[in-house]
């Protein structure tokens, strides 16, 4: 609970708001809408504070996770459907309140369990009205058992009703037919306002006033239909998925320099203090830790000597040069730079020696105070940061990577220059890795790039480092930096396997020539620490599984080459979000559910989310070719789009070689016109306001609803239908075509969290999750675990094919291969009728 100073505190932006959202008055909605646990149904993290009642229900294991329901001021009962599987395994559940009146009656909060029918908790909170609006009180529900004592709250699949019942005596609020619910009882005049996120009482992390959402309507018809999906599945092709077909086009697994995988080592050089270059060749020879390396370094004479030695190894080596002196546009590839490059160049012929522009989405802002004055569309600010960009790509002669950190610009950078490799930077406090990694993948599949990951170990200030010879300052005991600071090795530890099993060329623990060791010395080396440990299992099993095959991605986010979408936030940082940017933004927390919510950050939680669809979507901009699109089975339009008409010919032809290209009406009469044919005949499809149109060998399915969303039955019918394999529980899952089969990657993303960003991480062993995946019929080849080299078992599962079971502990990573041209296993009992007769 937050302390009344700090709560003071965090409500000071807040309390702006409400005199002007009170004017506005509440609109009269319809008698049942939807919202999701994910927070995408209704808006982000939302509430209101006009007249009206908004209650959120949240786990605390999770800060800022709270979801919340918005009724209107007018009489009369309202129902909300919520889907329950986003309830946690433990925790609590809680509700913060506002007083938007003066009232003086007491209200009170029942916590009970649906099933049994018993009460265990009850408190009664008096208002303490002081004149104005301002937070009275804020409780928090534990549920319990019936001696007292805490217990998990139970984790309830499937919707469940519930019901508001406005009238002047009151509100009463119950979640019915569901195995937790609460209750609340409320005067007139009350309504709830996030006040912020906080790692603990004393300690804030963000203090800022939630979104007010300022269109209930235009979501009403986001309820999952009860259409049959059967109408669509039938209508789309599912795609062959071929191996040599899909290595051979635009989505094939693009490598660097013909080494399927590189393992990148990251160091700084020879700063005083630190631990030598020589030192850390040795050890990351000794210990197999890498093949490649990235340092701090200007390319100068002085810089030569650790960087010859980096150059001894094999890989790609990358540089950071002086990242003020390049985003302020002053550092410049002089001759003696150059020369010294062409000498690295010798030393390693064909490999890449490059500079990295990292996170320069933030140079503009950092550097430059933002946009220049006058910018008002978004195309300008798309030339704004073009020129940018390009004249650090001129000053360093073509010798630049982009790396993105928190904006998601990797198309731009792949599109103005980028050598050989396109690159993003994930971890650190940037949210949304998931979608991150479908950009920067799109990104190099749309300009024909091999892509790369850089895991960063710092958070709020502090980063994860084992000894005396780290370079960070302050020094020890400072709280800069420690063995519990900064990220979970758990965490950056599923951050490298998702980013390889994404198809990712080269991957970098940032800051691991220091981080991977401590002070501890054997045979004139350092010892490993934790995080070395954990980078030298990686390395030693993507070296053991060269064969990791091509990525399969059905799904295109394609949205209009101008638009700097940057997930939750604003585009470009300087636009105001419209209907398209959320329609963009919750396309992919469809796919990536809660993957912009900041407040689960606040746990070391949330950068990577559980995928009901795999990680199976690709983002590309509106430029991208027709090869390229038609080589994606689904294609949705996302988003505001300039018109372009030779971008909607473009789509048009995927749809006409086979892709489905989905469309809301609004872009198809209007930016967009031309896709769809005058006199063409629709069909109907799942439900009403969503019909399909052939075009070819493919189709156009048609959103015709006032809201610019896509529906998520579409999404899930979409799913059924080119999905291979269909998955149950709440893991992340990656899937491949390899040349013999198939290869599954599984994720679980819960179970591992700290309590601030100095704690060690905490483990949740009720976190443990079980994976079902269903495979088809005809993959009747063996199923082998790579972790243990063993044979996976394996169920018949009837019209749904084979049933593959994975248990995964708190943040534990599995990958299986299915062999498709392997001998068919024998069912159990005929393997156990043959041992009876001696075989």
């Amino acid at each position: 609970m937050m302390k009344p100073l700090l709560l003071a505190a965090t409500l000071l932006a807040a309390l702006v708001a409400p005199a002007t959202l009170a004017a506005q008055g509440s609109r009269t909605v319809k008698e049942t809408f939807e919202a999701y646990a994910d927070g995408t149904g209704l808006g982000r993290n939302w509430s209101s504070v006009g007249p009206g009642l908004t209650l959120s229900d949240a786990a605390n294991h999770t800060p800022g996770g709270r979801k919340s329901v918005l009724l209107p001021a007018e009489k009369g009962a309202r129902s909300l459907r919520r889907n329950l599987t986003e309830n946690p395994t433990h925790g609590s559940l809680s509700v913060w309140c506002m007083d938007n009146g003066d009232p003086t009656e007491a209200w009170s909060v029942t916590c009970g369990d649906g099933v049994s029918g018993n009460t265990v908790i009850v408190y009664t909170v008096p208002w303490s009205p002081s004149g104005g609006k301002q937070l009275n009180w804020m409780y928090q529900v534990d549920r319990v058992n019936t001696d007292g004592k805490p217990s998990g709250v139970a984790r309830t699949e499937g919707w469940v009703q519930i019901t508001f019942n406005w009238d002047k005596e009151g509100c009463s609020v119950s979640l019915n037919g569901a195995r937790v619910w609460i209750a609340a009882e409320l005067t007139e005049g009350f309504s709830f306002i996030e006040v912020g996120r906080f790692w603990g009482a004393d300690q804030p992390y963000e203090a800022h006033a939630t979104i007010a959402f300022d269109d209930i309507a235009a979501t009403m018809d986001q309820a999952p239909a009860e259409g049959d999906a059967d109408a669509l599945v039938g209508k789309v092709q599912r795609p062959a998925y071929a191996y040599a077909a899909m290595q051979a086009g635009p989505l094939r697994r693009r490598d660097l320099e013909g080494k399927p995988f590189w393992a990148m080592n990251y160091f700084g050089g020879d700063a005083a203090g630190a631990r030598s270059s020589t030192t850390v060749l040795a050890a990351a020879r000794e210990y197999k830790l890498g093949d490649s390396w990235y340092s701090w370094a200007n390319f100068d004479d002085a810089d030569m000597g650790f960087l010859r030695r980096y150059a001894s190894d094999a890989g790609p080596l990358l540089v950071t040069t002086d990242p003020d002196a390049m985003q302020r546009l002053t550092f410049k590839l002089t001759p003696e730079r150059e020369r010294n490059v062409k000498e690295l160049d010798a030393l390693r012929p064909g490999r890449l020696v490059a500079a990295l522009h990292g996170e320069w989405d933030n140079a503009l802002d950092f550097y430059f105070g933002g946009l220049p004055k006058g910018t008002s569309t978004r195309k300008q600010a798309y030339e704004a940061w073009e020129k940018h960009y390009k004249t650090v790509r001129d000053n360093l002669k073509g010798r630049l990577i982009s790396v993105n950190g928190y904006g998601f610009y990797q198309h731009y950078g792949a599109r103005w220059g980028s050598d050989r490799l396109i690159g993003v930077e994930v971890c650190e406090n940037i949210p949304g890795s998931q979608p991150h990694y479908s950009f920067t993948r799109g990104a190099g599949r749309q300009y024909g790039l091999a892509w790369y990951a850089q895991m960063s170990p710092w958070y709020a200030g502090t980063i994860l480092s084992y000894d005396r010879y780290s370079p960070w300052t302050p020094g020890p005991g400072s709280g800069t930096w420690g063995p519990d600071h900064g990220h979970s090795v758990n965490l950056l530890e599923r951050h490298w396997y998702a980013a390889w099993l994404g198809g990712a060329a080269v991957v970098c623990a940032e800051a691991n020539g220091w981080n991977a060791f401590n002070d501890d010395r054997v045979d004139g080396l350092p010892k490993l620490s934790k995080l070395g440990e954990a980078w030298r299992k990686f390395v030693a099993f993507t070296s053991a599984h060269p064969g990791r095959g091509v990525p399969v991605t059905p799904f295109a986010a394609v949205m209009d080459q101008y638009n700097g979408f940057n997930g939750g936030d604003q585009p470009w940082r300087t636009f105001k979000r419209t209907q398209g940017d959320e329609m963009a933004t919750d396309l992919f927390q469809q796919f990536y559910p809660g993957a912009f919510d900041r407040g689960l950050m606040a746990r070391d939680q949330g950068y990577l989310t559980h995928t009901p669809y795999g990680d199976t979507l690709d983002a590309l901009l509106s430029d991208a070719s027709a090869d390229v699109l038609a080589s994606y089975p689904v294609i949705f339009c996302v988003g505001d789009f300039e018109p372009d008409a030779a971008f909607a010919q473009r789509l048009l032809q995927a749809a006409r070689r086979g892709s489905t290209v989905v469309v809301h009406r609004a872009h198809a009469t209007g930016p967009l016109s031309g896709l769809l044919q005058a006199d063409a005949a629709s069909e109907p499809v799942l439900s009403e306001g969503i019909a399909a149109v052939k075009a070819g060998k493919g189709w156009v399915i048609l959103i015709d609803r006032p809201a610019l969303r896509v529906p998520r039955a579409l999404t899930r019918a979409l799913a059924q239908a080119v999905l291979p394999v269909s998955l149950e529980g709440r893991v992340q899952m990656n899937l491949a075509r390899t040349e013999a089969g198939w290869v599954i990657g599984l994720i679980n993303n819960e179970g591992v969290h700290k309590p601030s960003p100095t704690s060690a991480p905490v483990i949740d062993s009720a976190a443990a999750v079980k994976a079902r995946v269903f495979l088809p019929a005809a993959w009747r080849g063996p199923v082998t675990d790579w972790q243990t080299g063993a044979r996976a078992a394996t169920q018949p599962a009837g019209q749904q094919g084979r049933l593959l079971e994975v248990s995964l502990g708190p943040g534990e990573v599995k990958v299986v291969s299915i062999d498709l041209a392997g001998p068919t296993p024998k069912a159990p009992a005929k393997r156990a009728a043959a041992r009876r007769r001696g075989r």
